[in-house]
């Protein structure tokens, strides 16, 4: 397969099983795509596109199955999403929503779930949410969040468990000495 750059974009050839078709606004097109996952009991792939406000769903040979989103702020719809994780236990599909500082859930073919998140510095609450994961038990969500530089962490229904982080100081090399003590906690809390 041979790919021809144009700009920042790359073709391949449109009689391939694998082109997706362009860059913009139609099926199988992108205009920023920001991330991948895949759901490895599906065989389905997953991408975000920042610049569409949507996400789009294809099998592993690039073929449409589907897309969600437009730009809003309601049910389904996206400002500037960023990222997102698939549950390989339950088969959710979890969506970062960073202009609208929440998380929306979906089932593995893109039916809404629920959503959570509101633009502050509390628990559960998001400044700029950047990236997802998931823990390989499909327990826990874990959001970090480029704002309040901390990651939190979610139950499956988005309920709040705990938060940890603090901004950092640019300066730090002038000032690096060694703590007085060092506290390891308990992962399992």
């Amino acid at each position: 397969m041979t790919r021809e750059a144009t700009g920042s974009k790359y073709t391949i050839p449109e009689e391939s099983p694998y082109a997706l078709k362009g860059d913009g606004a139609g099926t199988l097109q992108f205009l920023e795509p920001s991330d991948i996952a895949y759901d490895q009991n599906a065989g389905w792939l997953y991408m975000v596109d920042t610049g569409t406000d949507r996400i789009q769903w294809m099998d592993v040979r690039g073929r449409f199955r589907g897309l969600k989103g437009s730009t809003g702020t309601g049910d389904e719809q996206f400002n500037n999403p960023t990222a997102l994780a698939v549950d390989a236990v339950n088969g959710w599909i979890y969506v970062v929503d960073q202009g609208n500082h929440r998380i929306q859930k979906f089932d593995n073919c893109l039916r809404f779930l629920l959503s959570w998140g509101l633009q502050g510095d509390g628990d559960g609450q998001f400044q700029a949410p950047g990236d997802i994961a998931i823990d390989p038990a499909g327990d826990w969500i874990y959001v970090l969040d480029k704002g309040t530089q901390r990651v939190q962490r979610f139950g499956t229904k988005g309920e709040f468990s705990r938060a940890w982080g603090v901004q950092g100081d640019r300066d730090w090399n002038s000032k690096r000495q060694a703590p007085s003590r060092s506290t390891i906690l308990d992962s399992s809390t």
